[in-house]
C-alpha cells in the first residue's frame, strides 16, 4: 500500500472484486449514483474513511468502506447484500496479496423503500465492511 494512494488502491480492491463476485449487477457496480437512468438493481461502492493507525509496529490504516444496494424487491436487496457479504469474504488471497484483512463486516440498515418522482418503488440496504491495510 503506498501512503500516497491509499484511497484510491484500496477502493479500486474492492470495486473490482464486487464487480466480478456480484454477477447480477457486474455491470451496474458504481462510485456514485449514475446521472442518467437508473437500471435496478445496482451498486454503489463509497469512497473509503481512512484512520492512519501509528501505534501498530507495522503501521498502517483502518479502511471503512460503505457499499448501498439497491433493488426493485427487499428480496432483491437480501439476495445481492448475501452475495456482496460472499465476494468480501471470499476474496482473502485478493485482499492479502494487497495487504488488506478484514477486520469487520456490519449489515448497517434494513431495507427501506423510497418512491421516485414516477412512483416507482426502489428499495436500499447499507452494508460496511473494515479492513485494517498495511503499508
Amino acid at each position: 500500500m503506498n501512503e500516497d494512494t491509499i484511497r484510491k488502491d484500496c477502493w479500486k480492491v474492492i470495486f473490482d472484486l464486487l464487480k466480478a463476485g456480484v454477477t447480477t449487477v457486474s455491470n451496474r457496480v458504481y462510485a456514485n449514483y449514475p446521472v442518467t437512468s437508473i437500471t435496478l438493481p445496482l451498486l454503489i461502492v463509497g469512497n473509503p474513511s481512512i484512520r492512519r493507525m501509528p501505534f501498530l509496529s507495522s503501521g498502517g490504516y483502518e479502511v471503512t468502506f460503505v457499499v448501498e444496494i439497491c433493488s426493485k424487491t427487499s428480496a432483491g436487496v437480501d439476495t445481492i447484500s448475501d452475495l456482496v457479504a460472499k465476494t468480501i469474504n471470499g476474496a482473502n488471497a485478493t485482499l492479502w496479496s494487497n495487504s488488506m484483512y478484514l477486520l469487520e463486516e456490519y449489515d448497517g440498515m434494513s431495507p427501506a423503500t423510497y418512491e421516485d418522482v414516477n412512483g416507482n418503488l426502489s428499495h436500499h440496504k447499507i452494508m460496511s465492511f473494515k479492513f485494517r491495510a498495511i503499508r
